[in-house]
């Protein structure tokens, strides 16, 4: 694993402050390892500055997309999740997970052929439209309501945590799950219109 990070050296200043156990430490480098998950390293960083580097031991977040396509209309399933450093402590975004400890991409890609796949297509007639709407915030204050659709109730027994959430999606106009404040969620819509020639139409 790299050690990118270096020793803050004595002529470098900074505006950095370490707190070990509620006590400032005047630190210039701290290391957080764990081998199956990677390593936090804070200090002087490879180009000049001060600051933390996070290297994985394998590789980070999985995403599924789920989509259906509803008269002519592409729509991305997405499912609320807590997040309790943004504001408003939830956000919406696609089903995701991390690759698992000590496993490689291609394990992983392989492993998720059987319980995840990147894209999964949802045919259109075990989705109902949802009473209510799809309803996210607005800037300047407000909400507003949008068409979405959710499983039919009865349609489907997910048989993987991936597939519980899965079946919890709501699914929204394509252009919508693009712009949610997530970004690993907007990549993942515009990955799947990109790679998939049957839906670049919407495009």
């Amino acid at each position: 694993m790299s050690n990118l990070i270096k020793p803050i050296t004595k002529e470098t200043k900074h505006d950095w402050t370490i707190e070990v156990d509620g006590q400032s430490v005047d630190a210039k480098h701290v290391v957080f390892d764990n081998p199956k998950f990677g390593k936090l390293s804070f200090g002087q960083r490879p180009e000049g500055t001060v600051g933390w580097m996070w290297h994985e031991a394998s590789g980070g977040d999985q995403g599924v997309v789920p989509f259906s396509v509803i008269n002519n209309l592409l729509y991305i399933g997405l499912i609320q999740e807590e997040r309790p450093t943004i504001p408003g402590r939830f956000t919406w975004n696609i089903p995701r997970g991390f690759i698992n400890p000590g496993e490689t991409h291609l394990e992983s890609a392989k492993r998720k052929l059987k319980e995840e796949f990147f894209s999964v297509e949802i045919p259109p007639g075990i989705l109902v439209r949802k009473d209510g709407g799809f309803i996210i915030p607005m800037f300047g204050g407000g909400t507003a309501r949008f068409l979405c659709f959710e499983f039919r109730d009865g349609s489907i027994r997910p048989a993987t945590k991936i597939g519980e959430k899965i079946g919890k999606c709501l699914f929204v106009d394509w252009r919508l799950a693009a712009l949610v404040p997530d970004t690993f969620t907007g990549m993942g819509t515009l990955k799947l219109l990109a790679e998939n020639s049957m839906l670049r139409t919407f495009l």
